[in-house]
């Protein structure tokens, strides 16, 4: 019991990572996008009460910045309702292939 009281306490004063399932909501709510082609350097953590999330967001050369943008703000806002105290920061990166990307494609 006592130790179960000291880690919770602790875990209030440390930074961690969001649980792995917090993680694969992200990632879906992101990618559910058709214009999404990948998602990398996701970063989760929570600091006391306050949650942050980031990483970028790769759309396909052809869409231009300022329409990845919009979109971005709509996964923001999407991901705001499942994490309403949550910072976010993603970055919109484009890719001329999904070849040029070496990262996660869009799942099918």
């Amino acid at each position: 019991m006592t130790y179960k009281i000291i880690r919770s306490a602790f875990n209030v004063l440390l930074d961690s990572e969001l649980p792995d399932q917090d993680r694969e909501k992200i990632l879906s709510i992101v990618t559910k996008n058709p214009e999404v082609k990948a998602c990398h350097h996701l970063r989760t953590r929570t600091s006391g009460h306050e949650e942050f999330i980031q990483g970028h967001i790769v759309f396909d050369a052809n869409l231009n910045i300022e329409d990845a943008q919009k979109i971005v703000n709509i996964i923001e806002k999407d991901l705001s309702n499942l994490y309403p105290k949550a910072e976010f920061l993603f970055k919109a990166e484009t890719s001329k292939t999904l070849k040029d990307c070496r990262h996660a494609p869009h799942p099918s």
